[in-house]
C-alpha cells in the first residue's frame, strides 16, 4: 500500500507543478485559498517556559468539500505544514479529530467536510526568547467530485490575538479536543492473513455498529464491507485486505467508532498484529439464483391473495372488459 501511497503524491506533487496552484498569500493569523480560510486560534498564555501549549489551526472549506485526515484512504494527502518556528519553540504533534467516510465511488477516503480545526501541540523549552511571531507554509488537498490542491503561506503574531479572540478560541479548541479519540478503555486484539484483517475485543457493551479507521496503509480494503460481530463474550470486526500494495506490519493503531442509539463513540486503540494464515470471515451467502425465482413466484401468489389486492383484480378485469369492445384499441398491461 505504501507504494501506492507513494504513486498518488507522486500524482498529487505533479498537479501542483503541472497544473495552477490555487495559492493566497495570508496575513497575520489569517490566511485564505479558493476554496478554505484558514485561522489561528489561541486560547492559552505563552509566559510559562518549559511548558506545552495548543494552537489550533482552523480550516472553513467551501461547502461539501472535504481535506484529509492523516492515512487519507484509497486516495489523497493528508494537510502538510511546514513551520518557521523561533528559538527555543519546538512544534511537537498535530491532534486529530476522529475523521468521516468520505466516498466518492469505487474509492473510500477519510477526511473532513465544510469545517475542521486541527489542534496543535507546541514546546516552549528553555531557550525560548518570548518571541511569539512566527510563520508556517500549507499545502493540502481539497476535494468535491474534483480534487484541487492548494497552498498558502501565514504569518503567525500570537502577541496580536485579544483577550475576547483567545476567550473565543478557547471554547472552539476544547470542542475540537473533545472529538479527539481517547484511548480505549478496552484491550483489542489484531489479527491479518493474506486476504482478511481482524479486529476484537471483549464485550463490556453491547454496540448496533462499529467502523474501523487504520492509521497505517496497506492493512485493509478500505471500501470493502467491515463485517461487525457479536460470539459470547467477544465482539470484532473482519475485513478484506487490498488484493495488491498490501503492507506488512507488527503493529495497528487506529481509530473505532462505536454506534449506538444514533449516538457515535470513538477510541483510540493498538495492538500487537498477529500474522495468521486464515480468518474465518461470516459473510451472508448470496440466494441460490433458482431459489430465488422460486420465492419471487411465491411472492406474488401470495400478494395476490390479500385481501387488499381483490378490489384491483376486480377493477383490473373491468377494465379488459371495457376495452375489448371498443375497436382500434391496444391492449396494454
Amino acid at each position: 500500500m505504501r507504494i501506492l501511497y507513494n504513486i498518488f503524491r507522486i500524482i498529487f506533487l505533479a498537479l501542483f507543478v503541472l497544473f495552477p496552484l490555487h495559492q493566497s498569500i495570508g496575513q497575520e493569523n489569517y490566511a485564505e485559498t479558493k476554496n478554505a480560510k484558514i485561522d489561528i486560534l489561541l486560547a492559552e498564555d505563552l509566559s510559562d517556559i518549559d511548558n506545552e501549549f495548543v494552537i489550533g489551526l482552523k480550516f472553513k472549506l467551501t461547502p461539501g468539500w472535504h481535506i484529509y485526515w492523516k492515512n487519507p484512504g484509497d486516495s489523497g494527502l493528508p494537510p502538510e505544514i511546514n513551520w518557521n518556528l523561533p528559538e527555543g519553540l519546538e512544534f511537537r504533534e498535530i491532534l486529530w479529530p476522529h475523521p468521516e467516510v468520505a466516498p466518492l465511488d469505487p474509492l473510500t477516503s477519510y477526511g473532513y467536510y465544510d469545517e475542521v480545526v486541527l489542534p496543535i501541540r507546541f514546546f516552549a523549552n528553555k531557550t525560548f526568547s518570548g518571541d511569539k511571531s512566527f510563520s508556517a507554509s500549507i499545502s493540502f488537498l481539497i476535494c468535491d467530485e474534483i480534487c484541487i490542491p492548494e497552498e498558502t503561506d501565514i504569518d503567525i503574531n500570537l502577541s496580536k490575538l485579544s483577550l475576547l479572540d483567545k476567550k473565543n478560541s478557547e471554547k472552539i479548541i476544547d470542542d475540537w479536543i473533545k472529538r479527539i479519540p481517547q484511548k480505549a478503555p478496552f484491550n483489542v486484539r489484531a489479527q491479518i492473513s493474506n486476504e482478511t484483517f481482524k479486529i476484537s475485543w471483549d464485550n463490556l457493551q453491547r454496540y448496533e455498529s462499529v467502523y474501523f479507521y487504520p492509521e497505517q496503509n496497506g492493512l485493509i480494503n478500505y471500501s470493502a464491507n467491515q463485517i461487525f460481530k457479536i460470539n459470547n463474550n467477544e465482539s470484532y470486526l473482519t475485513i478484506d485486505r487490498p488484493i495488491a500494495f498490501k503492507e506488512d506490519t507488527n503493529f495497528v493503531s487506529g481509530v473505532l467508532q462505536l454506534s449506538q442509539n444514533g449516538s457515535k463513540n470513538y477510541f483510540h486503540v493498538s495492538s500487537k498484529l498477529n500474522k495468521v494464515s486464515f480468518i474465518e470471515v461470516n459473510k451472508t451467502k448470496p440466494l441460490n439464483f433458482f431459489l430465488a425465482i422460486f420465492l419471487a413466484f411465491l411472492g406474488g401468489i401470495i400478494l395476490n391473495a390479500m385481501p387488499c389486492v381483490f378490489p384491483v383484480i376486480a377493477l383490473k378485469v373491468m377494465s379488459l372488459i371495457n376495452e375489448s369492445g371498443k375497436s382500434n384499441s391496444w391492449k396494454h398491461g
